[in-house]
């Protein structure tokens, strides 16, 4: 702690140094007075030998540690004292620093969650959404290309029986709000559809219980329901033997089969999950479903590609009909680019818009100060 004692002790030790080279100055005039010199001379003489003492004082110090410190310390303080004389201008400057600083602090932490920081995921980088890639070739003069993630049952099944480097998964894409009641009392919750085996390729497990099987997720299937954490304890006060017990969703029975663990993210935010069980009729008739997959242990994103695109044909055959001169083939892309790509672009416009804000503020600050330094320039 030498550095602070010296920190702290500083102008003590100035004035010691002061007192020094004093002393130093008087021994040399007292020294030239005992050989006869006058003592005017003798102290014009002593300080012409000696020089600059202020100057020395400086150098002096200059040796000592932390001096880039302590001028930053006594600019500060300078600020500061100029600051309270000047109560209009440092109020101007507050909030002007404090409302471009503040937007870009908020848009920013926006964009950090929603595009910059890694999904809540294990190993999220080997996590991809399957998009459906278009290039539309009737147009004689330039093709006009495209992707859409949303897929139908027939895609679902070619890519869950056709690429073996992918573990994957469907799921609805939102939450949908559904009554839940409990006892006598009803309420509204978030319920999100997936299939067997989605919160394995997310990589989630259950605090209680387990997920869904796949007999569960076929057709018909016996109906089942996974809560979310803070479900289970505002609606069932964190029984554990809920397990196995029936509750009414859409005035159905439900079996509850598990309970996730506190602050689980999945796709879409949700109370509650239900068997999506897919199909190629109704709802997966149309493009309504979202493939999620995991790259496998020992598979390469090369190697899962090269299997989407033996596809090609099938999808091409599949989709040529109602969109004559469309090629079609699906492509994996990383899923937190997926999630994020709805409001990728407007997070950015939003984020040069308050990044201009800022660059604004900072001038016309600028141009506050040039006006206070022009004032000032008699005394400078």
């Amino acid at each position: 702690m030498n550095w602070a004692k010296q920190l702290i002790y500083r102008r003590r030790e100035s004035s010691a140094l002061s007192l020094e080279m004093a002393e130093h100055l008087r021994e040399k005039v007292e020294e030239l007075m005992r050989e006869g010199v006058p003592r005017e001379e003798a102290e014009a003489a002593a300080r012409r030998e000696f020089g600059n003492i202020t100057l020395l004082q400086e150098h002096s110090r200059e040796v000592w540690q932390w001096t880039s410190l302590e001028t930053i310390l006594r600019d500060a303080r300078y600020a500061l004292r100029q600051l309270r004389r000047n109560p209009g201008f440092t109020i101007t400057v507050l909030l002007t620093l404090s409302f471009a600083i503040g937007a870009n602090t908020a848009v920013f932490s926006m964009v950090n969650a929603l595009l910059l920081r890694p999904l809540p995921y294990r190993h999220p980088e080997r996590l991809a959404s399957l998009v459906r890639h278009m290039s539309r070739t009737d147009n004689k003069e330039h093709g006009v290309d495209g992707e859409e993630d949303s897929q139908d049952g027939e895609t679902w099944e070619l890519v869950r029986d056709g690429v073996p480097a992918l573990q994957s998964a469907v799921y609805s894409y939102g939450a949908s709000g559904v009554n839940l009641q409990t006892g006598s009392v009803a309420r509204n919750v978030q319920d999100q559809r997936v299939s067997a085996g989605y919160f394995q390729v997310l990589g989630i497990n259950p605090l209680l219980g387990r997920t869904f099987t796949q007999e569960e997720d076929l057709p018909h299937g016996p109906k089942a329901a996974i809560l979310s954490f803070e479900l289970w304890k505002s609606a069932f006060f964190s029984d554990r033997s809920i397990i196995g017990q029936s509750i009414l969703l859409k005035g159905e029975p439900h079996v509850v089969v598990g309970v996730l663990p506190a602050n689980t993210h999945t796709t879409a935010p949700a109370d509650l999950w239900t068997p999506l069980q897919p199909s190629r009729t109704g709802e997966g008739g149309g493009d309504n479903y979202h493939i999620v997959a995991r790259l496998k242990d020992g598979a390469s994103w090369a190697e899962a590609n090269s299997q989407l695109s033996v596809l090609r044909p099938a999808m091409f055959v599949q989709y040529s009909n109602d969109n004559p001169g469309n090629q079609e083939f699906l492509i994996s892309r990383p899923l937190q680019q997926s999630i994020a790509r709805p409001v990728r672009g407007p997070m950015l416009i939003l984020m040069s818009a308050v990044a201009l804000i800022l660059l604004i503020a900072c001038a016309n600050l600028t141009g506050l100060m040039l006006v206070r330094v022009i004032r000032k320039s008699g005394e400078l």
